[in-house]
């Protein structure tokens, strides 16, 4: 978020300057960034007048910028003593990221930020910022599809006893059995989130697990450990057709990796030889506990980059994601 600074508020009484040094405080963190209007004033405001040496060469810094201010989405303007209030309680407020999982949309969302994101996300993600109290970002976990309106509800009544407008972003999986295909639950999620004006991202892929890049599977069954696996590893990468592994169901030993019954994932899958659904049925493609493979993502994050990561992203939905939640914060 960018805070605009009017030599109103910077003129103020000694409360407002208050608040004013504590959304200063945010931006010399990193957290969020700051413009001046009518910055060749800054030093004959009460501000400048009344601040640390230190931050008055910051607010000089400020003013020296503030004429090629760097844009975002997402400003506010403080002018008043109303208005400092307010933008303290946005500057100290962090980004609240709910997703449906909070293991493997995590990170998912943690992979994508590192490869594909702005270095100033990247920052905000797992720099400084992410150390401050309150962080840059703040993640909900829901435990499940079930409960992701209700966390929607509740960080709404949060920002609305608190006076200040909210900031959510919520990712959730489709559970997508075939091209187009979203999960009622899903389409219902983002549909309240729609209704109470809440950005929403619900993945076009069927699960996080279905993003994990070829590479990362590689690297996993090149371990001794995994030897045993590597046929699986084979057959994953056999399905070579368009959205087909979009929409592999990534699930426990013994789930079918598609519902064959159905003539749209009969269709998408078709082609596939029994030998291949059979050890992909087979096999343990979600994991759990410590072996949950949506973990690879960080544990191999050598071995794959920003091109790894978009070949696996069939929709070129990713950046989408990445933008959605770069407006927000």
């Amino acid at each position: 978020m960018r805070f605009d600074l009017q030599l109103s508020a910077m003129n103020a009484d000694d409360a407002t300057l208050a608040l004013l040094d504590q959304i200063l405080r945010r931006v010399e963190v990193d957290v969020h960034l700051a413009s001046i209007k009518d910055a060749d004033r800054v030093e004959d405001s009460r501000l400048f007048k009344t601040s640390r040496p230190m931050q008055q060469r910051f607010l000089r810094e400020l003013a020296k910028n503030s004429g090629r201010p760097v844009g975002h989405p997402r400003e506010f303007t403080v002018k008043d003593p109303a208005s400092a209030v307010e933008g303290q309680r946005l500057a100290y407020s962090p980004l609240s990221l709910v997703v449906e999982n909070a293991f493997s949309d995590r990170a998912l969302i943690e992979a994508v930020v590192r490869k594909l994101g702005d270095p100033w996300l990247v920052e905000l993600f797992f720099g400084a910022p992410s150390r401050e109290d309150p962080p840059a970002v703040f993640w909900r976990g829901a435990g499940g599809h079930g409960q992701v309106s209700d966390h929607v509800d509740d960080l709404l009544n949060e920002a609305s006893t608190r006076g200040r407008a909210p900031r959510i972003v919520v990712v959730t999986d489709s559970d997508g059995e075939w091209r187009g295909h979203v999960e009622t639950w899903a389409a219902a999620i983002q549909l309240h989130c729609r209704n109470r004006g809440i950005s929403c991202h619900v993945l076009k892929q069927r699960t996080a697990e279905n993003y994990i890049p070829d590479e990362v599977w590689d690297a996993w069954a090149k371990l001794p450990a995994h030897r045993n696996h590597r046929g699986v590893v084979v057959h994953l990468k056999a399905l070579s057709g368009p959205f087909q592994r979009a929409h592999l169901r990534m699930g426990k030993a013994g789930t079918p990796p598609w519902d064959s019954s159905n003539p749209e994932c009969a269709k998408l899958f078709r082609g596939v030889n029994a030998t291949t659904e059979a050890a992909l049925k087979a096999a343990h493609l979600k994991g759990r506990g410590e072996d949950m493979k949506i973990k690879m993502l960080s544990t191999y994050d050598a071995d794959y980059g920003e091109a790894e990561l978009r070949r696996r992203d069939e929709y070129n939905e990713l950046d989408d994601m990445i933008t959605l939640i770069a407006n927000e914060i």
